[in-house]
């Protein structure tokens, strides 16, 4: 947004009357006593308004980056930063913010200001310098007059006029002008989106760092409290070493009395960082021993099956149970016993290890049944003497012979061969024992 330029008149706008008129009738220009005489001559001059209301406006402008100029048709210059001290501006602020043309013009009935507000706009110009928020435009110009003459021209010229009464009436329009124009400063601002600046860093501390900086300015704080308390006290021993006057000593009093308030803030907070120290530790334990717990293989739990009431293991994910080996078991089992370990080294059959073992043996039993129907076909093709015993009559023996006995198809202390040439009826009533 453009900023504006703000020319004030000074006779009848500011100040009610006319100054110059005055000071001319009573002091002759070339009187010596022409410079130093003015002041007391208009010092007295009602100003339009109250004080306050002037000194509000005139810092309000300046506040929201605007410019302010005073035009006047005046050969008495210098009396115009008088009456603005006197409603209470300061010298400096004066001296800086406002630019001040006022000069008598050779022909004041003819001529208007309009030649006064292009000066005061290039002084504004320059003034601006590398900021360049006043561009100079007609339409950013503001004359506060009382003469209409110079009214009517500068609306000719595109400047924005505001008409100067007695009543002071000028002074609210130019009060609501001023609010309007912050208003609008204000919208623009919001429409714009904020810059952002790309290298810039989070300037945002965790409350571990907030507590650390607390800790250093406080260590500082001390620091410089032993410094000065000991300052103090050599000052102190130079007049007297008395412990009455180091005991009543007000300064020393205040330096002890800052020391402790240091030392229980100073102990306090490194209190407070030890605890999060503490909670940030347990933190990250925790999260490793999670680790740990979840990358290690998990053990099953054995479930119990209704149907043949043996445990039956519940997988769960990533985790590996190893197969067991029935066969290694059970010749495990059928060892001697002094090769077998300890009972506390072998591991006890499950439910479903007896139940495969029992199985087995029906399905052998099965087996053997299903063979004895086909007894005499198999004993037919084994009619030739040169001819071995039959396969199942071979595994019967052994199986007799396992158990100890001797009198199952010739086999005993008399021959351990098998009589090929024994009569059918003989070897059937064997075998069906």
């Amino acid at each position: 947004m453009e900023k504006k330029l703000f020319v004030f008149d000074f006779d009848g706008t500011i100040v009610l009357g006319h100054t110059h008129n005055e000071i001319i009738k009573k002091v002759k220009s070339d009187a010596p006593e022409y410079v130093n005489g003015n002041w007391a001559v208009v010092q007295d001059f009602p100003i339009i308004g109250s004080s306050d209301t002037w000194k509000n406006i005139f810092e309000d402008i300046i506040q929201q980056g605007h410019y302010v100029a005073i035009n006047s048709f005046n050969s008495f210059g210098p009396i115009i930063p008088e009456f603005l001290e006197k409603i209470g501006l300061d010298k400096d602020f004066i001296k800086k913010e406002i630019h001040i043309i006022a000069r008598f013009p050779a022909n004041p009935a003819k001529e208007n200001k309009n030649a006064y507000i292009q000066e005061s706009i290039e002084k504004t110009i320059e003034k601006s310098g590398e900021k360049k928020d006043f561009s100079g435009n007609a339409e950013d110009v503001f004359l506060i007059d009382d003469s209409r003459k110079n009214i009517e021209a500068a609306k000719q010229a595109g400047y924005q006029v505001i008409h100067a009464k007695k009543d002071g009436s000028h002074l609210i329009e130019l009060q609501n002008k001023l609010g309007e124009l912050k208003k609008e400063e204000l919208k623009k601002l919001e429409e714009q989106p904020p810059a952002v600046d790309r290298n810039a860093k989070p300037n945002q501390l965790s409350e571990f760092e907030l507590l650390e900086l607390k800790v250093k300015t406080l260590e500082k704080q001390r620091e410089a409290l032993v410094k000065q308390r000991e300052e103090h006290l050599e000052e102190i021993n130079i007049y007297s070493n008395s412990k009455a006057i180091l005991l009543n000593d007000p300064k020393l009093n205040e330096l002890d009395l800052a020391d402790k308030e240091n030392y229980d803030e100073l102990s306090k907070v490194k209190s407070e960082l030890s605890k999060l120290q503490g909670q940030v530790h347990n933190d990250k334990s925790a999260i490793v021993s999670r680790e740990v717990i979840e990358q290690s293989p998990q053990r099953t739990v054995p479930e119990t099956n209704s149907e043949n009431q043996g445990a039956v293991p519940k997988k769960k994910p990533n985790a590996v149970k190893p197969e067991i080996n029935l066969a290694a078991r059970l010749k495990e089992r059928s060892a001697p016993k002094d090769s077998q370990k300890p009972l506390s080294e072998v591991s006890k059959p499950t439910q479903a290890e007896k139940k495969l073992e029992e199985l087995k043996k029906q399905k052998e039993l099965e087996d053997l049944l299903k063979a004895t129907p086909k007894k005499d076909e198999l004993w037919k093709n084994s009619s030739s003497a040169t001819k071995q015993p039959p396969l199942f009559l071979s595994e019967l023996k052994k199986r007799q012979a396992m158990k100890g006995t001797s009198t199952f198809l010739g086999s005993g202390n008399a021959s351990t061969s098998c009589d090929t040439k024994m009569p059918e009826k003989t070897a059937k009533k064997q075998f069906s024992r």
